[in-house]
């Protein structure tokens, strides 16, 4: 979690792009690993982009300080099924 310390103390684009090789390495790709275990039973997932909007957001940091990603199955949702879905959140507490 070397990655998210050094970009909580410098959330700029300079960090990102000095740094984003050891966030693939080190963030991104072990996440795509777990998700790639827990697709069997839950199915496909999609890493959300690491990039935040900050337009209508008072903070103005441009990347965010956790990595998530979302499972939606692979059937079509019923209305019983409306809204759910499951949630893989990495966050760390400094």
């Amino acid at each position: 979690m070397e990655f998210f310390r050094g970009l909580q103390a410098d959330n700029t684009k300079a960090y990102w792009n000095v740094y984003r090789a050891l966030y693939e390495a080190s963030v991104r790709e072990p996440m795509a690993e777990l998700l790639t275990g827990l697709s069997a039973e839950f199915g496909p997932s999609r890493i959300a982009r690491p990039y935040r909007d900050v337009r209508f957001r008072p903070d103005k940091s441009p990347y965010k300080t956790e990595i998530y990603a979302t499972y939606n199955g692979e059937r079509a949702p019923t209305p019983r099924d409306c809204g759910q879905s499951l949630s893989v959140r990495i966050t760390l507490q400094f």
